[in-house]
């Protein structure tokens, strides 16, 4: 499957460091072909804004480098504009974005998709952590996020993979004509929700420890989810609910709220020559399955909705047999060959339960970076 999807060798920039080919990231971005990989060093850098479907790694983590914003600007990285079909990525080993005058990153009037991975965000009281908009497929995975809220979506579909969410104060995520899909991690607000949503649709995904808390100890009751005019799918005993004093786990109004479990599939990576990993849980054993295919945009797989699912391609089964609290897990080294730096691959899992209907997990992503 790699040799068959895999494009020919791209371009390859670097930041910072000896016989690096720019010196700072809105240079390197600038100069990028679309497609291309821009490697950044330990070192403390500017953000950029982008149109391009370019993979970025930002080689180090929260105490070894950081991207800033630009002076004067809004957000210290923004992606708007990708086009339909093209694929931009934003991987860290949990390097640091700081925040502009509005927040850290946005996301906006995205037509394909946006993975960002292992990255860590905490811009305080007055900063939103993510800003999604009018975008077609982000998902963000093995990361820390907290803002002011840490995550605002509008007309988006956004997955999210073992991320902790939260926000210092105020609303931990908020969602207006979200389709939204949370899987393992955790969210919290500070004296109020966690989790709030208006005219959206929400699958939540926890493994018995997934907490959704109100902190801060709230002088009135509230709700750990406030769903209105929303649709939202979990099985509430696979999480820790801690609603703010005598409020409830989930406070909906309109909509529905249905009872059902949510598979939680979480994967991990690297570059070529380095490990991949997926694993797919559940509470009680049933059979399932763990694929991997190209990643785009939205399809049908099994007759089930898929978020990030190739429909043009074969599906690559990686693993077969029952999904319980151990995990349905798959493990493996990539090749370690030039032409694979910087391809991105999607994970799905299908559970089948005894009575024979199927749950979709989430999506998570194998970047080659």
């Amino acid at each position: 499957m790699l040799v068959g999807v895999c494009a020919a060798q791209r371009q390859v920039l670097t930041v910072g460091g000896s016989n690096a080919t720019h010196t700072d990231l809105p240079a390197a971005v600038a100069a990028a072909a679309p497609g291309a990989v821009v490697q950044v060093r330990p070192g403390n850098y500017t953000g950029f804004s982008t149109n391009k479907a370019l993979r970025i790694v930002l080689d180090f983590t929260a105490t070894t480098g950081s991207v800033s914003a630009p002076a004067g600007s809004a957000y210290a990285i923004e992606i708007n504009g990708l086009p339909a079909g093209q694929q931009f990525a934003l991987v860290g080993r949990g390097a640091a974005i700081g925040a502009g005058s509005l927040g850290a990153i946005r996301i906006a009037n995205v037509g394909g998709s946006v993975v960002l991975d292992r990255l860590s965000v905490a811009v305080g009281s007055a900063h939103s952590g993510i800003d999604v908009q009018n975008s077609a497929n982000v998902l963000v995975q093995n990361a820390s996020i907290a803002g002011a809220p840490a995550l605002q979506v509008q007309d988006a579909v956004v997955v999210g993979s073992s991320v902790a969410w939260s926000s210092p104060v105020g609303v931990g995520i908020v969602a207006l004509r979200g389709n939204l899909e949370f899987g393992l991690g955790s969210m919290a607000g500070y004296r109020a929700p966690a989790l709030r949503v208006l005219d959206s649709v929400v699958r939540l995904a926890g493994n018995g420890s997934t907490a959704i808390r109100v902190t801060g100890n709230p002088p009135q009751a509230v709700a750990a989810i406030e769903a209105i005019q929303s649709d939202v799918r979990w099985l509430p005993a696979n999480f820790v609910v801690q609603p703010g004093g005598s409020g409830p786990a989930l406070l909906g109004v309109g909509g529905q709220v249905i009872t059902e479990e949510v598979p939680a599939l979480v994967a991990s990576c690297g570059p070529p020559g380095g490990l991949m990993a997926a694993s797919m849980t559940r509470p009680s054993p049933a059979p399932g399955i763990v694929v991997l295919g190209n990643l785009v945009l939205s399809h049908v797989a099994f007759g089930l909705p898929g978020v990030f699912w190739d429909q043009s391609g074969p599906a690559v089964v990686l693993a077969v047999g029952p999904v319980d609290a151990t995990g349905l897990s798959f493990q493996t080294t990539w090749p370690n060959v030039p032409w694979l730096l910087g391809e991105l691959f999607c994970c799905q899992g299908v559970v089948i339960q005894p009575n024979g209907a199927l749950l979709t997990s989430g999506a998570a992503t194998w970047t080659a970076l």
